[in-house]
């Protein structure tokens, strides 16, 4: 019409993600041809994960990056709000998870350190306002509480929770840890229950997510609890124990009426997980994935390569982003949607995190909204990128320049070698490779 835009959509979200549309649109063109856009989306989850455990972001940078993440439809913000280096959700169950779990001795990230107490979190109307900000930019926030591994921040509280009982400090360095907690102990679960039981009402969305990945069994292996628990239950072995362990917490969210998600490597040979749990696929067995999907599981995609966005431009440059083909995975049914991350070992401020999560988490959405791209198209991606770095400004976050998206040369070996010169240790590289092997030592086991 020369006069208006008329808006057809089946759904509130669909009148919302249009009035995107007609944003983007005013900023690319300035004017509107007459026409008729029909669009929908491919995969019905697209999200980002936003890391604010390793290091803490408050209220209004969390905000930035929900706003950026509007732009572009997605609708999940997958909030990583425990791990081992901070607790950052209040608990009134559990005070001191908040009291000792959310505070740190020091920072020893790569090559910066810091000898000074580190520490945040969110209280109960924070976490009320991000939802509640969320939803009206068209996403639904899901929460992960890490469980049973990257979880020194509740055993530094609740020490006789881990196998041992030894003391844990809230770590402060990247890694993966032994210390995790003991899935053979009946406190350890009613634990988890009442925690999730104070926690789940605060989030209004469908989806709960209690992570699962990098959860060594080196104790669980002489633990008289856990092998007990084997024993009762009929288990193969660790990895059946691991698995078991987060089916259960799965079932105690779908009593709360939640979706539970968890990461891939959660899944065994034995097939415990229940098919109402959605599995979260960013490195590992592939054929497991596949597994659970063909058992009616959903799958979400985030695969290393293509979706994690804490890599320098030279190892994870957008136009890998770019090329990202879902259906390659091969799973026997179509995933429930594709998601970038932005973990934030190495990211300590907002400005870092723009500068890592975008262009490369726009691409990401943009498969996701599509289903897939075509080589031919990059360029009018990334031109359309730059016409929309005014909304960027107004929103108070920094995306990648495009001349620095995809290094080639000598410039893309500058930039490796500036990323693991400022990020890399001897130890936190030990740290890398002994997690990789540790989970091949344990599939092949």
């Amino acid at each position: 019409d020369p006069d208006c835009a008329v808006v057809k959509a089946s759904t509130d979200r669909g009148f919302h993600w249009a009035n995107v549309t007609l944003s983007q649109y005013t900023a690319l063109r300035g004017s509107f041809p007459l026409g008729v856009i029909e669009d929908e989306p491919t995969y019905r989850y697209r999200g980002v994960l936003f890391d604010c455990s390793r290091h803490f972001f408050d209220v209004e940078d969390v905000k930035k990056v929900i706003d950026a993440a509007s732009l572009f439809k997605i609708n999940r913000f997958h909030w990583h709000l425990t791990d081992d280096q901070g607790w950052r959700i209040e608990s009134a169950v559990f005070p001191k998870l908040t009291e000792i779990g959310s505070r740190r001795k020091g920072s020893h990230f790569g090559r910066h350190h810091s000898y000074n107490e580190y520490g945040g979190f969110y209280t109960r109307d924070d976490i009320r306002s991000v939802v509640e900000y969320a939803s009206e930019r068209g996403m639904d926030v899901v929460p992960e509480i890490e469980m049973p591994g990257h979880a020194s921040s509740i055993l530094a509280v609740y020490p006789e929770f881990s196998c041992s009982g030894a003391p844990v400090e809230v770590r402060t360095r990247p890694g993966v840890f032994e210390d995790v907690l003991c899935p053979g102990k009946d406190s350890v679960l009613d634990f988890v229950d009442k925690l999730l039981e104070e926690i789940v009402p605060l989030f209004s969305g469908e989806y709960f997510h209690i992570g699962g990945d990098e959860s060594p069994s080196t104790h669980w292996k002489t633990c008289p609890d856990c092998r007990r628990r084997i024993a009762d239950l009929g288990l193969g072995g660790l990895a059946g124990l691991r698995e078991w362990f987060s089916d259960r917490v799965a079932k105690k969210l779908i009593s709360l009426g939640k979706k539970p998600i968890v990461w891939n490597d959660v899944l065994s040979d034995e097939a415990l997980l229940n098919a109402g749990t959605v599995v979260q696929y960013w490195f590992g067995d592939k054929a497991l994935a596949r597994a659970h999907s063909s058992r009616g599981g959903s799958v979400i995609l985030s695969e290393v390569p293509y979706c994690y966005t804490d890599y320098s431009y030279a190892q994870s440059p957008l136009k890998k982003f770019y090329s990202y083909d879902p259906e390659a995975f091969g799973l026997p049914f179509p995933a429930l949607g594709i998601e970038s991350t932005i973990w934030s070992s190495y990211v300590s401020d907002i400005d870092r995190v723009g500068f890592m999560l975008f262009p490369r988490a726009a691409a990401t959405a943009e498969i996701a909204w599509n289903g897939s791209v075509s080589r031919e198209t990059f360029g009018a991606f990334t031109d359309a990128f730059e016409r929309l770095l005014p909304m960027f400004g107004a929103i108070g976050l920094k995306p990648a320049s495009i001349s620095r998206v995809d290094p080639s040369g000598l410039m893309r070996g500058a930039d490796f070698a500036r990323f693991w010169a400022e990020n890399a240790t001897p130890a936190a590289l030990r740290s890398d490779i002994g997690s990789v092997l540790s989970r091949l030592g344990e599939k092949k086991g």
